[in-house]
């Protein structure tokens, strides 16, 4: 998972209706991490600041073990506009949107809402 961060406000993606999650809103997913940068820049117009590789989790479904690693992306964006169809917004913890999460997103968003200083809530 990429966590794209351009000073308080994180970007997110709307998961499509079908599959796992669906609908829910997630941070960009990659496949291979090696092209973190590549799809930053390409798919997002965003310059990377600075990387930090957060600690790897694991999520159980019924089924299969998801492997998740956060990686959080200090970004430049001029423009907050990265939307499309509404299926990306800027999220900011000092105006939270109400969205639906999936269970890995929240916990991802709670470890970061902590490492803030502004008061805040995370509206689910």
């Amino acid at each position: 998972m990429l966590i794209l961060k351009n000073n308080h406000n994180i970007l997110l993606e709307k998961r499509p209706h079908y599959g796992i999650w669906g609908a829910l809103w997630s941070f960009p997913e990659i496949d291979n991490i090696d092209y973190f940068s590549a799809t930053c820049e390409q798919r997002f117009k965003c310059k990377i600041v600075d990387v930090a590789t957060m600690e790897p989790f694991q999520h159980t479904f019924s089924h299969y073990h998801l492997q998740i690693t956060p990686i959080l992306l200090d970004v430049l964006h001029s423009n907050h506009q990265v939307m499309e169809n509404e299926q990306r917004i800027w999220y900011n913890f000092a105006k939270p949107a109400r969205k639906g999460f999936a269970t890995p997103v929240k916990r991802l968003l709670e470890m970061l809402k902590e490492q803030t200083n502004e008061p805040h809530d995370i509206l689910y």
